[in-house]
């Protein structure tokens, strides 16, 4: 009997907390399935695809600028949908595939009207905090498509979104896990630990370079701990998604002559000793649906400071790890950064944390969603 087939749809070619999470899906899924990835084009992702020996398709980019979109972005990406269904349709005839999992945001209304045209079922998996008010109402309208059978959220704070009732009923929220073992073996790296004198402390951001990730405001929180006395070297691991903005972060810190404090490690695939040459780990931006980051930085047994809104809040107030700050407010995250340099890192809330988002509990919840909406495809069909 031949394996049924799987589409991830994704659309960054870049690796993200969200890729690796597409990953680690492919990786529960391929034993059973066979997974096929939809890409905007070579990258990153499809060189990690090829090392796991896993198929992929160029679909072309269907993304729109990063941030709150106007009126006439909206307009553009219903116009796009033509191009994406015939693309799609290319594919579909070559593979067959039995279901259609989309994770990347842009393509979730493409993902359910593909799915509505060619009769599949459609899984969502939501990782997102929307921005704008626009792309919101857009993914209400079409999370009520019969052809999305289910939507996982990877926080409460995410599933909230969605505020109709028969979308709400299809909605599972499901922790992302990290593979902790490997954040407790990280090894740290000996060139950042280079960078330092002794007493000054080493806070790093992980994720890409982009504005919802709040650069900026951790850059400020450095100008502040400087002016309290707080010796600090800021570090962020992350490719570059959005160029203009690389240049005001360039732009602030020649201005405020932090060049000696400030360092850009770009796309590491070696994480775990990032963490291990740390202090602290900042997530300064509110628009986390979730936050890898802080799962990891438990797992590293690394401290962690978070705004108070947010997914990665959420994993704060329920848990009870790390540390909180007012929401975009530079001072607080400095001295929240101070009073988590001198507090000692509480390990039972490690073990909560860790507890409900291991792989087990992950990989279980996950095989239960797609093996649901095959057997409401299978009840279908037989009708």
């Amino acid at each position: 009997m031949s394996k049924k087939t799987i589409y991830i749809w994704e659309t960054l070619s870049n690796i993200g907390g969200g890729q690796r999470v597409s990953l680690e899906v492919a990786d529960i899924l391929s034993p059973t399935y066979n997974v096929i990835f939809l890409l905007p084009s070579a990258g990153e992702l499809s060189e990690a695809l090829d090392e796991r020996k896993i198929s992929y398709h160029f679909m072309g980019d269907f993304s729109l600028k990063l941030g709150k979109k106007d009126l006439v972005s909206i307009f553009k990406y219903l116009s796009i949908r033509r191009r994406a269904k015939k693309n799609f349709k290319t594919f579909y005839k070559l593979d067959k595939p039995d279901l259609l999992y989309c994770p990347g945001p842009a393509a979730l209304p493409l993902a359910a009207s593909c799915g509505q045209k060619f009769h599949l079922p459609v899984v969502w998996h939501l990782h997102h905090l929307f921005e704008s008010r626009l792309s919101l109402k857009l993914i209400r309208h079409y999370s009520k498509f019969s052809s999305v059978r289910w939507i996982i959220a990877v926080s409460q704070t995410v599933a909230d979104q969605i505020n109709n009732q028969r979308a709400k009923e299809k909605t599972k929220v499901i922790y992302n896990f990290v593979d902790s073992s490997r954040f407790e073996k990280g090894v740290p790296d000996p060139e950042i630990l280079q960078h330092a004198q002794k007493g000054t402390l080493r806070i790093c951001e992980v994720g890409f370079i982009q504005p919802s990730k709040c650069q900026l405001l951790l850059l400020q929180s450095l100008v502040e701990l400087q002016k309290m006395g707080v010796s600090t070297n800021v570090y962020f691991a992350g490719s570059v998604r959005d160029e203009e903005y690389k240049q005001r972060i360039d732009a602030f810190v020649q201005a405020n002559n932090l060049t000696k404090s400030v360092f850009f490690l770009g796309y590491r695939k070696d994480t775990e000793n990032i963490y291990a040459a740390m202090d602290l780990i900042v997530v300064p931006s509110s628009l986390e649906g979730y936050s890898l980051v802080v799962v990891e930085a438990e797992s590293s047994c690394k401290k962690i400071i978070v705004p108070n809104r947010g997914g990665a809040f959420e994993l704060h107030s329920v848990f009870g790890v790390g540390f909180s700050f007012t929401d975009g407010d530079a001072e607080s995250l400095a001295q929240a950064v101070r009073k988590a340099s001198i507090s000692t890192f509480d390990i039972e809330a490690r073990r909560r944390l860790l507890l409900a988002c291991n792989q087990s509990v992950f990989s279980k919840r996950i095989r239960d969603v797609f093996e649901a909406a095959f057997d409401a495809r299978k009840t279908e069909e037989s009708r």
